[in-house]
């Protein structure tokens, strides 16, 4: 698992999460059932070890969240990702930070630890 860390600058009373959860309560009903039913099939996943599976999985998580909630995500999300889906080995992308500022985190394949040892020495 590789993670990152946009560094965007963020207040948490201003995100965009924040704002979210007080003007929009629907959309948060909406996607919170149906994340509920990806952790189900998540914890399924885990279970059997299927690394691919869960890869995809977290795609669609990550899918389902800018699908649903877009306006929690700073720009940097997308380049990150777009960078991500070009790199070896990679299974899985998801944001994390519930908004507030643009982590991510990637799941990667066992044979490409040195690969991203060698890209970014400091962060994995």
């Amino acid at each position: 698992m590789v993670s990152t860390n946009t560094h965007t600058p963020h207040v948490v009373d201003k995100s965009p999460l924040t704002k979210l959860l007080k003007q929009n309560s629907i959309a948060l009903e909406k996607y919170n059932a149906l994340e509920n039913q990806l952790i189900e099939d998540v914890k399924m996943v885990i279970e059997k070890r299927d690394t691919i599976e869960l890869g995809r999985l977290i795609k669609r998580n990550h899918k389902l969240l800018f699908d649903e909630l877009p306006s929690i995500f700073p720009p940097e999300i997308e380049i990150i990702q777009t960078e991500a889906e070009k790199l070896v080995d990679v299974l899985g992308f998801r944001t994390t930070g519930c908004g507030f500022g643009g982590n991510t985190i990637t799941l990667i394949k066992e044979s490409a630890i040195q690969f991203y040892k060698n890209i970014c020495p400091n962060h994995l």
